[in-house]
């Protein structure tokens, strides 16, 4: 007899950063899509690992848990949560 394996499940999230901002916020538009400001600049991939924080902490995952999958060099990003 086996043990029943716990599948993560796998959420997909559509993100619009704005990087630079006065102070971080996460907003929902209409359409679905999470709006991020970021006061971490858009260099050197720190908007990119600011965004990944406060999704996490928004997801209650770790950062390890929350994949980039697209937009790397982009304000519209897609991103993976494993949860």
């Amino acid at each position: 007899m086996s043990l029943p394996v716990k599948k993560p499940k796998i959420i997909s999230v559509k993100v619009r950063v704005k990087p630079s901002a006065r102070l971080n916020l996460l907003e929902t538009l209409l359409d679905g899509t999470l709006k991020i400001s970021l006061t971490a600049p858009a260099r050197q991939n720190q908007a990119n690992q600011a965004t990944i924080k406060l999704l996490a902490e928004s997801f209650q995952v770790s950062p390890s848990a929350v994949i980039l999958q697209s937009g790397q060099h982009s304000r519209e990003k897609t991103f993976l949560i494993k949860k």
